[in-house]
């Protein structure tokens, strides 16, 4: 259980701290530019842990079009 709150907290404390970070790019950028840039990376970064621990099995044929 304590694995799953610090998880949470993590989680919180990313929330909160990514757009103080992140609005100097996207100021400099401009907002869909710098979005267009964040996607994919975050896309990147979610696919390689998913292979990484094997999430990908989990999700059926039919869901792969909604995502």
């Amino acid at each position: 259980m304590l694995i799953a709150y610090l998880a949470a907290l993590g989680a919180a404390f990313t929330f909160s701290i990514a757009p103080l970070i992140a609005i100097g790019p996207a100021r400099a950028m401009g907002a869909l530019a710098f979005n267009r840039i964040r996607m994919p990376v975050v896309f990147l970064i979610l696919a390689g842990l998913s292979v990484f621990y094997g999430g990908w099995q989990t999700i059926r044929a039919e869901d792969i079009l909604p995502l």
